[in-house]
């Protein structure tokens, strides 16, 4: 499986559609709603911290708390600051 982000793409919008053929390519995102979505939504506006590519890799979740016994949480739809 790829695990890798198209960094030649460097604007938000060119990488959620980069996002979007990757995850179409793989059979997902078959339902025009749910491409939609992909294409819309800022993404990295929900991850601050994250780069724009991690943001934006259809295969890795970004990590946005870590417990004290080494488990992760990837909570990109809600401020962690909360």
């Amino acid at each position: 499986m790829d695990n890798t982000t198209d960094t030649t793409a460097s604007s938000p919008e060119a990488l959620r559609e980069t996002m979007l053929a990757k995850a179409q390519g793989k059979g997902y995102a078959k339902r025009p709603e749910v491409a939609r979505v992909l294409r819309e939504v800022a993404r990295h506006e929900f991850v601050p911290d994250a780069d724009l590519d991690a943001a934006h890799n259809p295969w890795q979740a970004v990590i946005t708390h870590r417990f004290a016994d080494g488990t992760s949480l990837s909570r990109a739809s809600r401020s962690s600051s909360r």
